[in-house]
């Protein structure tokens, strides 16, 4: 593999990596709005409709947490391609 090739598998590596950082980073803040949400539910806030924002949150949850298991097999082939 040339130089070029290399620097390239690296960078491309360490910017899945970095994603993958930064969708773990944002499916926390999602478990955490649905938490909040739930919160408000049980507090009696009545007025919205917090059961169908809470099934919405849950699912950009599984949502996000499906982004995560596909970046992760992305990685593992880049990084075999780069050795």
């Amino acid at each position: 593999m040339t130089d070029t090739a290399t620097r390239s598998h690296a960078q491309a590596l360490a910017k899945l990596r970095e994603a993958r950082g930064d969708l773990l980073c944002a499916r926390l803040a999602a478990l955490d709005a649905q938490l909040w949400l739930v919160g408000a539910r049980v507090s009696g806030d009545t007025k919205s409709n917090t059961d169908a924002r809470v099934k919405r949150a849950a699912q950009l949850c599984e949502v996000i947490a499906d982004a995560v298991a596909r970046a992760e097999p992305l990685m593992f082939y880049v990084e075999g391609d780069a050795a």
